[in-house]
């Protein structure tokens, strides 16, 4: 079954965590938050989304959060990807909040 294969709640939140962090990392550096950092931070982003790293990189990490999408609480994660993007104040849900797993 599924239960057997998949690593347990808490790994599986460290893992989308990490996976979150760099996600949200790239898409401040492509949105210009980072202009100040300079080439290297430029760099590091260019090299996580260049083409023959896209199956080492990219593709990996949206399958697992793929994965944690699936096998996680939906409300958790979706109000976790919520204040990684800070996003939640725009979707007024802030009351609602569910206190997140630490890792």
């Amino acid at each position: 079954t599924l239960e057997e294969v998949l690593p347990s709640e808490e790994v599986l939140w460290c893992v989308m965590e990490h996976v979150l962090r760099i996600q949200v990392g790239i898409g401040e550096i492509l949105s210009g938050l980072w202009v100040r950092n300079g080439y290297s931070l430029r760099s590091q982003e260019e090299f996580y989304l260049q083409g023959q790293y896209c199956n080492q990189c990219v593709d990996l990490d949206i399958f697992l959060l793929q994965v944690c999408v699936m096998a996680l609480d939906s409300d958790l994660f979706l109000t976790t990807l919520l204040q990684r993007y800070k996003l939640d104040p725009w979707f007024k849900i802030w009351r609602l909040l569910l206190p997140l797993p630490t890792c």
